[in-house]
């Protein structure tokens, strides 16, 4: 679980500024040594891919707005963090998000 919430970290950080200074001067490097070392890995960087949008069929402006929605969403600590918010999680390849809103099969989609 350290590992799913340190690699992908919905909504944590305001601006990419944020998770940079925790990872340099935080000791975000030093924890992710910890958990890759055993492994015989060592991290070398992080990097910040910028905001995120949702795929919708309805706006979505709130956390409140997420109560209900069927929302397509990454396996693991991703989807229990929609599911917190009341939405309703879903497993679905990439490569069907669009034709699942076309067709009512999801209302939304974290892709």
């Amino acid at each position: 679980p350290a590992y799913g919430m340190l690699s992908n970290l919905v909504g944590a950080w305001s601006h990419p500024q944020q998770m940079f200074n925790y990872m340099n001067y935080g000791g975000g490097i030093e924890l992710f040594n910890e958990l890759e070392n055993p492994y015989g890995l060592q991290f070398l960087g992080a990097a910040a891919t910028g905001v995120e949008a949702f795929l919708s069929t309805t706006p979505i402006r709130t956390v409140e707005d997420l109560k209900g929605i069927k929302m397509r969403a990454p396996e693991g600590m991703v989807q229990e963090v929609f599911a917190a918010a009341g939405a309703s999680p879903v497993n679905l390849p990439g490569s069907e998000v669009y034709t699942s809103l076309e067709k009512g099969v999801i209302d939304a989609a974290d892709y």
